[in-house]
């Protein structure tokens, strides 16, 4: 009895072991089979796109030490603030909604932390490249892309309300069931008499399909389904170049970004001991 006790333990121990192995080394930072299994977990993705992800994360931390980028508790506590100011709450009820999901306050801070310095590198890799964007750029994109720019005047829709957004989730889930608590609408709408936003949304969404569930007010949930656009019409070079100019630097920074980081994991020392 006593040698099979001791054999159970010593496959657990050697399962352990296993389980907190080193898989790869990155510029002499080890990342465990544990770290992949974890972040595979948590992100709902392959141990080999975990494993890129830990891979890149130990690249930038390496490339945060070496520019010297640090962020300091008054940051920290700034962007706090910020965030509960978008959302509409103290700091104090923000820490309250982390407590009630099982976050710790200094475990949200180290991420804060951590997003800020990126953000920190990020900047510092904008300002070694040279991205400019002009209405040049802006309006040969605009004729390249025309369907992307093309809005309907008019739109055919269903309305389906209910004041229990768990209700609408289940019918947007099976849209053959039948609800009695759901309200529906149906009508054709001029975008022009939408909100913006709103027009945008409905313009964005298919034929044949729904909008993400929207509150309206008074507790009342809408979700809308597309079934026609109406009179197509094309919006004007001058109405849409700020955001095709935006579009345009963000795909240049991107593409910066990617260039920066390829390079430097071009440069990185990694050893391969295990692949998960």
């Amino acid at each position: 009895m006593r040698i099979l006790i001791v054999c159970f333990v010593f496959i657990l121990s050697l399962e352990a072991g296993l389980v907190n192995a080193v898989s790869f080394i990155v510029n002499n930072t080890p990342i465990t089979l544990y770290q992949i299994d974890k972040i595979a977990e948590k992100m709902n993705i392959s141990k080999e796109k975990a494993l890129e992800f830990l891979i890149d994360e130990k690249i930038k931390e390496d490339e945060i030490k070496t520019l010297g980028i640090f962020v300091d508790e008054f940051e920290i506590e700034d962007r706090m603030e910020a965030i509960a100011k978008s959302n509409n709450l103290s700091k104090k009820e923000l820490v309250d909604i982390l407590e009630s999901k099982f976050i710790s306050l200094k475990e949200y801070k180290e991420e804060l932390k951590k997003k800020i310095m990126q953000e920190k590198l990020i900047r510092k890799i904008f300002s070694q490249e040279s991205i400019f964007v002009d209405d040049e750029d802006a309006l040969i994109y605009y004729k390249n892309n025309p369907q992307n720019f093309t809005l309907p005047a008019k739109v055919k829709i269903t309305k389906y309300a209910t004041k229990n957004k768990r209700e609408l989730e289940n019918f947007l889930a099976n849209p053959l069931i039948i609800n009695q608590a759901i309200v529906t609408e149906s009508e054709v709408v001029d975008t022009s008499a939408l909100n913006p936003s709103l027009a945008s949304l409905v313009a964005e969404t298919k034929e044949g399909a729904f909008t993400p569930i929207l509150p309206t007010g008074n507790d009342i949930f809408v979700a809308i389904f597309v079934e026609e656009k109406l009179d197509m019409v094309q919006k004007e070079f001058n109405d849409v170049k700020n955001t095709i100019v935006d579009k345009l630097r963000e795909e240049s920074e991107s593409k910066a970004i990617d260039r920066y980081f390829k390079k430097q994991r071009s440069m990185a020392k990694i050893i391969t001991l295990r692949v998960p």
